[in-house]
């Protein structure tokens, strides 16, 4: 069955309109105003939105706003034949982060449910309440929604710890190809279980919940403070770059240390903490 859209909203506007069964039609491509004020194009949703973010950029410059971080607005094309548009723009822009693609799980309409259940059964998540899903558009939804749940959790935090804890947490697979970072993926995908875990210290037996790892400030240009949870017993420190070069081996006299790094290059570095427990890779920037 076909089902034709003329925007009427019940069947006497139908016939109100001199539409009937066995009633000719032909698909018409562009803009079109339909009876009781709809209206319809191609491509109209990416159109909107284009109007609605250049709409962003007017009120921004027209009310001299100044914003404390870059914005990029861009209305991007082909994103049905391999979003070339968007690779090309990523790429000048050369991100930090890249969003998940794929396997997003999402609250769901839950009198959809059962017939996702029927017919779809690989797209609810364990407990029926949640679907998985993917996509460009869930995108900006996604990191977005890091931020806040980061922001929930730790209401004092700045941009600048937001932007930290989840460049740090990045995850990588065999998509995001290395050296980190570069102009494709940045430091890799948004990882929203790591950044909430402190990039999920790796647990060979149980240890209380409020355990973490802490590095900070990050980036920096000299020193770097490391705090470790009582619990990780008998810690091993070290530093690689990005090739997974041993540069320095650090000491831990007590759970919280400070170090310098003055003496290397500006880059990204990681901190390789192994405890008896288990062990956690910090990622750090280290500028001039």
């Amino acid at each position: 069955n076909l089902f034709l859209d003329c925007g009427a909203r019940n069947k006497k506007e139908v016939e109100d309109l001199g539409i009937h069964i066995g009633a000719v039609a032909t698909y018409e491509d562009g803009y079109e105003e339909l009876a009781y004020d709809y209206l319809i194009g191609r491509a109209f949703d990416n159109r909107i939105g284009g109007f609605m973010i250049a709409e962003v950029a007017r009120l921004l410059q027209q009310n001299k706003k100044k914003l404390p971080f870059g914005l990029y607005i861009v209305n991007a094309v082909q994103e049905e034949i391999g979003l070339r548009g968007a690779e090309m723009i990523a790429r000048r822009i050369k991100p930090d982060i890249a969003a998940p693609g794929h396997h997003i799980v999402s609250d769901a309409v839950l009198t959809l449910i059962p017939n996702l259940i029927i017919n779809q059964p690989y797209k609810v998540a364990p407990g029926g309440y949640q679907q998985t899903g993917g996509g460009t558009s869930a995108s900006a939804p996604v990191v977005a929604g890091i931020a806040a749940l980061y922001l929930q959790k730790n209401p004092t935090a700045n941009w600048a710890d937001v932007k930290s804890a989840i460049i740090n947490c990045a995850a990588h697979d065999s998509l995001t190809w290395g050296p980190y970072p570069n102009n494709a993926w940045g430091y890799g995908k948004a990882d929203a279980f790591g950044t909430m875990t402190n990039c999920g210290f790796v647990q060979v037996e149980d240890v209380k919940e409020n355990n973490s790892v802490h590095l900070y400030p990050n980036p920096t240009a000299g020193e770097l403070s490391l705090l470790l949870s009582e619990d990780i017993l008998n810690p091993s420190v070290t530093i690689t770059d990005m090739l997974g070069k041993k540069l320095k081996e650090i000491k831990m006299t007590s759970s919280h240390i400070q170090f310098s790094v003055r003496d290397l290059k500006a880059g990204i570095y990681f901190v390789r903490i192994e405890g008896t427990k288990g062990s956690c890779v910090k990622r750090f920037e280290k500028i001039d």
